[in-house]
């Protein structure tokens, strides 16, 4: 057997699906709560129908706000696909149209834009592919064709690579100057979260700094092999929700935290 028949035959092995169908349910579950966040803290009014000027993207300009009350019917359109999503009622269907209109509201103003909106867009049209409805869903309870109880290897690996790639990129994009040698922008943040439970007090001291800037670092560029090998699995994962409950609480992250954790 040759090198790409190998690879091939992994591939295409079939593993257990339910991996696949609690992906589903709990981005679906995440993206009701991210967009029931902009009815509750009144975000629509405040990013969408107050402002008199937004900054556009680069050839986006022709994307604008709908008139009111457009907006909140846009942001009630998404929270019924996001419930779609997790039960699996027309998942493709619903995952892709998601998609596109998480995708109109973000693209309006750039001053909005926050690195989980892209991570959300990629995984929407990542999943739009993905048979992640082929257990534990709707369309697999009315559709016999959709219903499966395995998945090729290949859809696991294909979700681990885009959650893993936002590691390996934010490691990449740590290994610069600023954060290296300088602790840049840290030692100008962490002076403002003294009030931090136990260990608030030391945070306003340069070490500080560059201790979490070079534990961000490694954090970033090591998590993903620490995660893939089953001998560091475990404790791999107790990182991962250490750092990501830190940073969430430390700083304006919105649901890109619990997005991680989750994943």
């Amino acid at each position: 057997m040759t090198a790409t028949s190998r690879i091939l035959d992994r591939a295409f092995r079939p593993v257990d699906a339910a991996s696949g169908a609690v992906f589903r349910i709990v981005f679906g579950i995440l993206m009701l709560i991210a967009t029931l966040r902009f009815f509750a803290h009144g975000w629509i009014s405040e990013y969408y129908e107050m402002p008199s000027h937004f900054f556009s993207y680069f050839g986006l300009d022709w994307i604008k706000p709908w008139p009111a009350p457009g907006m909140d019917v846009h942001f009630a359109v998404m929270a019924v696909l996001a419930v779609m999503i997790t039960v699996g009622l027309w998942y493709r269907a619903s995952v892709v149209l998601f998609g596109v209109l998480f995708a109109y509201a973000h693209l309006i103003d750039q001053t909005n834009y926050l690195n989980h909106y892209y991570l959300v867009i990629c995984l929407c049209a990542l999943m739009a592919v993905l048979p992640l409805h082929a257990t534990c869903s709707l369309d697999a309870r009315r559709n016999a064709s959709v219903r499966h109880g395995t998945m090729p290897t290949w859809v696991l690996w294909a979700l681990r690579a885009q959650i893993g790639l936002v590691y390996v990129f934010g490691g990449i994009a740590k290994l610069k100057y600023d954060w290296v040698v300088e602790a840049m922008p840290l030692k100008i943040w962490l002076p403002g979260q003294t009030d931090f439970p136990v260990i608030g007090p030391w945070l306003a001291q340069e070490w500080m700094a560059y201790a979490f800037s070079w534990a961000g670092l490694a954090f970033d560029l090591s998590i993903v092999p620490l995660l893939l090998w089953s001998r560091t699995r475990r404790h791999a994962y107790f990182l991962v929700i250490g750092f990501h409950l830190v940073t969430a609480r430390m700083f304006t992250l919105g649901m890109f935290p619990w997005i991680m954790m989750a994943s």
